[in-house]
């Protein structure tokens, strides 16, 4: 248990995860939305898919080590909501308001963060692979060690992130808004990005 405890403090992903092995509550958006309407705010290990939780009050909702698959969360707020170690690949969260949440560990794979308000938001390990992050703000977001492979940045306002370790392949980097000596590019030289920025 030790060296587990110090291969996560030390980034190791090559260790197991803590919820790869977890049992799921499979539960249907309607079940989700009675919960929430009886001021049910945590849950860990549920399973939802392609459950339509748009423009929906999440604010605070502790969600962890869960899979929200391909659900659209489209306008939701969750501000300081924890979604560590949740799935949501391939999911819709254009225009979410997600100041201050928690997604450390967290799959996005895919998904669509255009727009969103992700300011103060922990990505800290989380795999952003192929996500659409156009127009967003992630003011002052931790990014370390997340997974940037293919993501889209353009236009995104990163001003103040953590983007310390993270960036990866065919990150498009378009337009973006940074601080003042901001370090997104880390002991890598300028000519292994694509020429067409």
């Amino acid at each position: 248990m030790f060296n587990r405890l110090k291969a996560i403090l030390k980034g190791d992903r090559t260790t197991p995860n803590r919820h790869v092995d977890s049992t799921k509550i499979t539960m249907s958006g309607e079940e989700f939305r009675q919960s929430l309407e009886e001021d049910k705010r945590q849950f860990n290990g549920l399973q939802l898919s392609n459950v339509d939780l748009r423009g929906l009050n999440l604010n605070h909702l502790v969600l962890t080590d869960s899979i929200l698959v391909a659900c659209d969360l489209s306008y939701a707020s969750l501000l300081n909501a924890n979604l560590s170690g949740t799935n949501l690949d391939r999911a819709n969260l254009t225009s979410v308001f997600l100041v201050g949440a928690n997604l450390y560990q967290a799959s996005l794979v895919g998904s669509n963060l255009s727009h969103c308000h992700a300011a103060q938001v922990n990505f800290s390990a989380a795999n952003l692979s192929n996500a659409n992050l156009t127009w967003a703000n992630l003011s002052a977001a931790n990014l370390y060690q997340a997974n940037l492979r293919g993501v889209n940045l353009t236009s995104a306002n990163l001003d103040g992130a953590n983007l310390e370790h993270c960036i990866k392949g065919d990150t498009a980097l378009g337009m973006l808004r940074l601080s003042l000596g901001s370090r997104i590019i880390s002991k890598k030289p300028l000519a292994s990005f694509p020429a067409n920025l």
